[in-house]
This record gives structure tokens, sequence and C-alpha cells, in this order.
């Protein structure tokens, strides 16, 4: 309708004058964005159009946040997950929000110069092992997974990361993530042993 394609409008406009702007104003100008993408998905049809729009919003917020443009996202994010809860919306939208800003807040714990970065990764991997187990039969269980996984690995402890990359592999087999997963049991296990590989020709 008319109201959404003007809002549409402004966010591309935000957009670009984000992709030109100085580190100062950007936050500023994601702030403005953020206000916008709240009025499509409030003017968007309830249901799956305003699921989706909610969504983008989260990620672009998370993304925002991580790239250290938008610091402040992580309290919209908050905001909006606390409102989503009160109104008993969607459960799996509900839970996207919280992955996206708890990825949000772990780039801001690692951002700060002060940081001990041993302990901000075993905060996170602490984080990352209760949201898998609070939200087993969501689909962003297999996205903090993975981050699990990698993240283990990161630190050296290949054997938890095989555990993490295996239970993707079993309990999310039509994911994305199922695919890197299995190509990492095979790199880590590969030692000593032979691997088929295949490609176009």
């Amino acid at each position: 309708n008319e109201k959404m394609q003007k809002l549409l409008g402004d966010v591309e406009k935000i957009d670009t004058q984000i992709a030109s702007a100085s580190a100062k104003d950007r936050a500023r100008l994601h702030e403005r964005r953020g206000d916008v993408l709240e009025q499509v998905a409030a003017a968007a049809p309830a249901g799956e159009q305003r699921r989706q729009w909610l969504a983008q919003l989260a990620d672009m917020v998370s993304a925002a946040v991580q790239e250290g443009s938008y610091p402040g996202g992580v309290a919209r994010m908050q905001r909006i997950e606390s409102a989503l809860a009160r109104q008993k919306a969607d459960p799996e939208l509900i839970t996207h929000f919280k992955f996206r800003r708890l990825q949000a807040e772990n780039s801001l714990r690692l951002a700060d110069p002060k940081a001990d970065y041993a302990k901000v990764q075993a905060a996170w991997l602490e984080q990352l092992e209760e949201f898998v187990k609070e939200h087993r039969d969501s689909e962003h269980a297999a996205e903090a997974l993975l981050q699990l996984a990698m993240a283990s690995e990161f630190s050296g402890e290949e054997e938890a990361a095989q555990k993490w990359y295996r239970q993707i592999a079993k309990d999310f087999p039509q994911s994305p993530s199922a695919a890197k997963a299995k190509g990492a049991i095979t790199r880590l296990t590969c030692v000593g042993k032979s691997i088929s590989l295949a490609g176009d020709s």
C-alpha cells in the first residue's frame, strides 16, 4: 500500500546515507532505520509478513551492532523481545530476537578494550549451550550449535567441537548448517585417511 511504499522508500534512502556516513553519524542513522523498520512491521499485515519484517529488523540491528556502528541496538532488541513476549507472539520469532541479541551482546564484550578474551569466550560458549538446551527444537538451535562447535574448535577443544558438529548433522539434517558440520567432521578426522572429492568438470 501507499504507506508501506513510502516507508520502504525511507529505508532505502537511509541505507544509502549509511553507506557513505562517517562513523559518528552511523549510530544515528541506524537508530532512524530501526524506527522506520518498526513502522514497516506495524503497517504490514498481521501474520507471516509482519513476522518476516520483524525478523529482518532483528538481523539488521544485530549486524549493525556487530560491525561496531550501533551499540545501542542491543537495547532496541531487548525492548522488542520483551514486547513480543508480553504479546505472546510467535515463539520462534522471540527466539530469533534472542539469538541475534546474544550475538550482538557478545560482539560488544569482545570490542571492550579491557576485555578478558578467555573469559568472554568461556561465557559465550556457556550462553550457546544454554540456548541450545532451552530451544533445542528451534531452527536457530542449529546455528547456535554451529557457532558452539566453531568456538570450541577455535579454542583447541576438537573433541567438543566434533560432538557439536555431530549433533547438528544428527538433529538438523535439513539445515544449511548440517553440510558445514559434516565437512568439519571430515576435516577434523581426516588425518591418515583418504578423502573423496568431486566437482564439476
